[in-house]
């Protein structure tokens, strides 16, 4: 067992590093103050933000831009209730696929951004990306989710995002047009 110092020392470290023992990323301070970097570290401010992995798209500037890109449209009349979602979501698609997204059968077309935008917990946001080649086991969707500010907390190929979307392999993973509550929903 390691000392109470050894212990906090090592809960210290974790935190200037970013290390919390999952994919997410480390609490910030509260606002209005500052935790110092490690001694020879960068300031946070000055860290660049990370990139997406090569083919994959930037899930934040997606985030960043979704709701008043022109190149997005929200297809639904009304919030659409989705549990795993946090509660009610509006769901943006890119203006090209957005009527094929209503009425999508197993195939999705190369290149749909379908995003659902939380309507609860602060504005984070779900994005699905359909890219040939990116993972044909899964039907070539990448995903990420995004917390309410924009920083991503996942990215890729999350186990968690496939588990659940594999259930709707008849309208290639997307649920809302197999949802009878979101079909009613959608313009």
């Amino acid at each position: 067992m390691l000392p109470a110092r050894a212990a906090l020392a090592l809960v210290v470290i974790a935190a200037f590093t970013g290390c919390t023992g999952s994919a997410q990323t480390a609490a910030s301070p509260a606002p209005g103050t500052s935790s110092p970097p490690a001694p020879g570290a960068a300031s946070p401010s000055a860290a660049p933000a990370a990139s997406p992995a090569a083919g994959e798209p930037d899930a934040a500037a997606i985030f960043a831009s979704f709701r008043t890109d022109p190149n997005f449209v929200k297809v639904n009349t009304a919030p659409i209730k989705s549990g795993p979602h946090i509660g009610d979501v509006d769901i943006y698609v890119d203006k090209a696929n957005a009527d094929k997204f209503k009425t999508v059968g197993a195939s999705a077309p190369d290149g749909m951004t379908v995003v659902k935008a939380s309507l609860q917990d602060g504005q984070r946001a779900y994005i699905m990306k359909k890219i040939k080649g990116y993972d044909p086991a899964n039907n070539d969707w990448y995903y990420a989710n995004t917390k309410a500010d924009g920083k991503v907390e996942m990215t890729g190929k999350p186990q968690m995002c496939i588990s659940c979307h594999a259930g709707f392999k008849a309208t290639d993973y997307l649920a809302a047009p197999a949802s009878e509550n979101a079909k009613a929903l959608l313009k």
